[in-house]
C-alpha cells in the first residue's frame, strides 16, 4: 500500500520548492555519517563488519580532500580523527 500525500499538502510543499530540480550548486560536499568506530568495529554491541563499506569511502574522502586545497574555499570539517 502506498500512502498518498494530501493534494493541499502537496501543493504546500510545491509552493516552498520541494521536490524541484535545483542542480549541483558551486560548492558540493561529500557527508559521510555514521562511519564510526561504534558501528564499524564488529565487536562492538551495535557494530558490524563494513570493511567493505569503508574501503570504498576511502577514495571518496581523497577526493574530496584534494579538490578542497585545490580551491579558494577551503572546509574539512570532520568529526573523528581520519
Amino acid at each position: 500500500m502506498t500512502e498518498q500525500i494530501p493534494p493541499s499538502d502537496a501543493e504546500f510543499f510545491r509552493q516552498r520548492g520541494f521536490g524541484l530540480k535545483i542542480g549541483f550548486g558551486e560548492r558540493p560536499a561529500l557527508i559521510v555519517i555514521d562511519m564510526l568506530k561504534a558501528f564499524t568495529n564488529p565487536h562492538m554491541m551495535l557494530g558490524a563488519n563494513l570493511d567493505k563499506e569503508i574501503e570504498a569511502i576511502k577514495p571518496l574522502l581523497a577526493i574530496a580532500a584534494s579538490a578542497i586545497f585545490r580551491s579558494s574555499s577551503r572546509q574539512l570539517f570532520t568529526m573523528t580523527p581520519t
